[in-house]
Order: structure tokens, then C-alpha cells, then sequence
């Protein structure tokens, strides 16, 4: 090809792609992306990134997120990841059994699992999804279920 076509076809394209009429706001996106946050407030606490959340409002999504699965949306141990499980999920619904069992033991049961305290190892621990104040929600969430 001949030196002055190249020269016309370089020119067309830099013409098309000129990144020069952009050079001011790379340098602001640039400027932007290394800025540099504070990691305490001015009081020196950690600063508030986003508002918090109603702790039941949490429990409740983690419920449906790690428990709803098996032992049901309303707790009647009639949840789609139950079907094919032996012995079958605990029936939060059970007057008997809502009477019978201790805060404590459903608490020992979410954290440390079912085998724990005797019950079938299909029940895993959570201890690491639930904090214990999550935990102590989650008891009154099944406890409720009763008087559904």
C-alpha cells in the first residue's frame, strides 16, 4: 500500500477514536478511583456504611434462606429439602413438642446441630450463619409457629 493511503486510513482513525476530548474526565474517574476513605469517623469509631437492618427482619430472611428449606415455610416440617430425608424434619407446628422442649435445647440444636444433642446428623450445625442474639430470634420465630 502506498505511504499516503496509510497516512489517510491512520488519520480517519484516529479521527473516529480521539480519546483527547475525554482526557478531562479519565483524569476525574482516575482522581476518583484513588481516593483514599477513612477507616475510622472523627470520633474514632467505624463509620455507618449502611443503615441496620430490623434483627427479626434478618432472622426471618435467614429462616427462609436456611431452615425453610427443610422444615417448611410455616414450620411444618413439610419444606421441599425434607421430602427424602429419614427421620424427617422437625414439625415446628407440634403442640406436644412445642411443650416439651426447652429454649435451650432448640438453641443447642441450631448452633451445634443435631447430633449434638442425640438427634439425626441430617440437621447441621448453624452456629456459624446465626450469632447467638440470631439464634434467641430465631427460638421466638419457632416458637410462634405453634400458634399458627
Amino acid at each position: 500500500m502506498h505511504r499516503s493511503l496509510w497516512l489517510l486510513v491512520l488519520c480517519a482513525c484516529l479521527d473516529q477514536y480521539d480519546p483527547r476530548p475525554q482526557w478531562e474526565r479519565f483524569a476525574a474517574e482516575r482522581q476518583l478511583a484513588h481516593r483514599t476513605y477513612p477507616v475510622l469517623a472523627e470520633d474514632g469509631t467505624l463509620p455507618q456504611l449502611a443503615p441496620p437492618r430490623d434483627p427479626v427482619e434478618v432472622v426471618q430472611e435467614k429462616y427462609a434462606t436456611f431452615c425453610g428449606n427443610c422444615h417448611g415455610a410455616k414450620g411444618g416440617g413439610d419444606g421441599v429439602g425434607g421430602i427424602a430425608l429419614d427421620p424427617k424434619p422437625r414439625n415446628f407446628r407440634d403442640p406436644i413438642w412445642q411443650q416439651n422442649t426447652t429454649d435451650d435445647r432448640i438453641f443447642s440444636v441450631i448452633k451445634n446441630g443435631g447430633p449434638a444433642v442425640g438427634l439425626s446428623g441430617t440437621m447441621a450445625a448453624f452456629g456459624a450463619m446465626f450469632s447467638d442474639e440470631e439464634i434467641e430470634l430465631l427460638i421466638a420465630t419457632i416458637r410462634k409457629f405453634s400458634a399458627q
